[in-house]
């Protein structure tokens, strides 16, 4: 298989996908895949020439904003978006938070502590009415999912509090 995700003891050399704001790795791929940064996307290739992935404009991964390194080789307890590399030095991601459970995506759009509509892509996919998720430190309830991408929630289930999330920030299913 092409895409290396969560890769956590391999030692071979790999292409990482670099994100130039922070340095964070956000994806690894075989070192025998291509990958092409676009103005609008990433496309990612296996040796056969099959897509393997696209990176669309939505995520805002672009060849203005992302780095591929090639003969890569990954630390100890590699976790996707858990280090920073430079080109040359690795280091733990200084705001990383441990899954709490199965990731979903990112918010797309940032919230207050009192809205109750969410935005994540594919939402519909991932969950079903009365799951719990998490945000940060704060756990929400599904209450409907309104579409393919929004749903609506309880806010602060399970004794949590309510509070504000930017955008980007991770949600998992727990």
């Amino acid at each position: 298989m092409a895409v290396i995700r969560e890769k956590t003891d391999d030692t071979g050399a790999v292409k990482v996908l670099r994100r130039n704001l922070d340095d964070v790795v956000v994806r690894v791929y075989s070192n025998t895949d291509t990958i092409t940064l676009l103005s609008d996307k990433i496309k990612v290739t296996d040796s056969s020439g099959n897509g393997v992935e696209n990176w669309a404009q939505s995520v805002g991964y672009n060849s203005s904003n992302m780095t591929v390194h090639s003969g890569v080789t990954l630390p100890d307890g590699y976790i996707a978006k858990k280090f920073t590399y430079d080109g040359t030095t690795w280091a733990q991601d200084s705001n990383w938070e441990s899954p709490v459970g199965l990731l979903i995506g990112p918010l797309v759009s940032s919230i207050n502590e009192s809205a109750t509509s969410l935005n994540i892509i594919n939402i519909k996919m991932e969950v079903k009415v009365n799951d719990t998720i998490q945000i940060e430190n704060e756990k929400l309830t599904i209450v409907s999912i309104v579409d393919t991408d929004n749903c609506t929630v309880a806010r602060g289930a399970a004794s949590t509090t309510a509070a504000s999330h930017d955008a980007a920030k991770l949600i998992y299913k727990v």
